[in-house]
């Protein structure tokens, strides 16, 4: 049995570390590009949280639309924002801009996938199959039929609106090489959670 925290391959970059004081969570944070991200999903509990999964510490918890970004009780800690659509976008621009072929692979761990898609985990995002939660229902693969999904939710700021990034280990014509951003529906309402990852706000 070989233990995930000392597996040699994946990222060979530096992580710093971000505490939580509001809960004394402890985030890996990794700088990709110039944004300082966080590389896990966030776990902090709100009022409008979910945790349904096998391990909320590895998973985190799952959140409704409109994410409480800037209100009395924001979900990220303080100096850091729910990650935007620029922050997303922006992202995948300069991964596939250095490998456009594997881009969605590279944001993945290295562990938790399938394993004809587990990733390299390139850049440190560490990104898992937390799946897309649908109140009543479980998990919702939001029309993709497969057993792992990554769904992380993001807010428009000049829109106001709410998007989701998802990406997915299926084979079926090579879904599982890209990340697909899709529009949070205001009739969504609470039906629908996502994960979060925070970004260092500059």
């Amino acid at each position: 049995c070989v233990s995930e925290e000392k597996v040699a391959y994946g990222y060979k970059g530096t992580y710093g570390t971000l505490v939580d004081e509001r809960d004394s969570h402890e985030y890996r944070t990794v700088e990709i590009n110039g944004t300082t991200w966080m590389a896990e999903n966030l776990k902090y509990e709100s009022k409008n949280s979910t945790c349904n999964k096998d391990s909320c510490d590895i998973y985190g918890l799952h959140y409704t639309y409109p994410f409480d970004s800037t209100g009395s009780n924001p979900l990220c800690p303080d100096g850091w924002h729910v990650s935007t659509t620029a922050d997303w976008d922006s992202l995948l621009a300069f991964v596939r801009a250095n490998d456009s072929a594997t881009y969605a692979l590279d944001l993945r761990y290295t562990f938790r996938w399938p394993s004809y898609s587990q990733g390299g985990d390139t850049y440190g995002m560490g990104i898992i199959p937390n799946t897309c939660y649908r109140y009543n229902d479980g998990y919702d693969l939001a029309n993709v039929s497969d057993e792992a999904v990554a769904c992380i939710g993001a807010e428009d700021v000049e829109k106001k609106g709410g998007y989701y990034y998802i990406m997915s280990s299926t084979q079926v014509n090579s879904v599982y090489k890209y990340v697909y951003k899709r529009t949070i529906n205001k009739s969504d309402g609470d039906h629908y959670r996502f994960g979060i990852r925070c970004v260092k706000d500059k």
